[in-house]
């Protein structure tokens, strides 16, 4: 039996000393400790084997823009995840890290609003006048406020909770070597608060919501 598999049976075995049955619960803790004195595993391994992690396609840009950022890191915090950028062969993803089922919905949820956001940066870039660094940053900004105004809808729809210690520990033995990135800056000109203005209102016309059946109770949709 392989390491994974004896870190599962642990697992199991610690749920069950919670037993309200005290025999039961005395038993299962001294079969779990009994595991891990015998397979050498510690108590951060069977932490972070309680922890899983979503990918999901976050574009090219191996400096993301800031509004990239902000869209991660709002998904991320409303679904208590911890987001880990990976950058291989020219595409990014993004792995949302957390507890089951929490990724699999922070991954589907940024999927959906970064196709939105994508294409109502491009629409309002259209609308543009100017120098193309003038309508990249304006499309930017646009961007920003879009997320701005949309996280509360995305924190209403999501139920975060409070798994620090076991999404560190997972972090520690799956991705020891990661390195912190700054995103471009917006730097933003009197001229450019139209931009914002127009983000913000796009932003608040998202609409997120719970499936009504079965299979797809968990979906979300934004309605264009």
């Amino acid at each position: 039996m392989g390491k994974e598999s004896i870190i599962k049976r642990v697992v199991k075995c610690l749920e069950l000393a919670g037993s309200s049955n005290p025999n039961e619960a005395a038993s299962a803790l001294r079969k779990a400790q009994e595991l891990m004195a015998a397979h050498n595993i510690s108590s951060e391994e069977i932490l972070a084997a309680q922890v899983t992690e979503k990918r999901v396609t976050s574009g090219r840009a191996s400096r993301p823009p800031t509004w990239m950022g902000m869209l991660v890191n709002m998904v991320a915090e409303a679904f208590a995840c911890e987001p880990i950028s990976i950058q291989r062969f020219g595409s990014g993803q993004i792995a949302f890290v957390g507890i089951d089922p929490a990724p699999e919905l922070a991954g589907y949820v940024f999927t959906v609003l970064r196709r939105q956001i994508t294409k109502d940066r491009t629409e309002f870039r259209k609308t543009c006048r100017g120098k193309e660094a003038n309508r990249t940053r304006r499309a930017d900004l646009f961007a920003a406020a879009w997320v701005s105004a949309a996280g509360s809808k995305v924190s209403a729809f999501a139920a975060s909770g409070e798994n620090r210690e076991r999404i560190e520990a997972y972090l520690a033995c799956h991705h020891s070597d990661l390195v912190i990135h700054k995103p471009r800056p917006l730097n933003p000109t009197p001229r450019d608060y139209s931009a914002l203005a127009a983000g913000h209102g796009a932003g608040k016309n998202v609409r997120i919501h719970h499936g009504v059946d079965g299979a797809d109770q968990q979906r979300l949709t934004c309605v264009e």
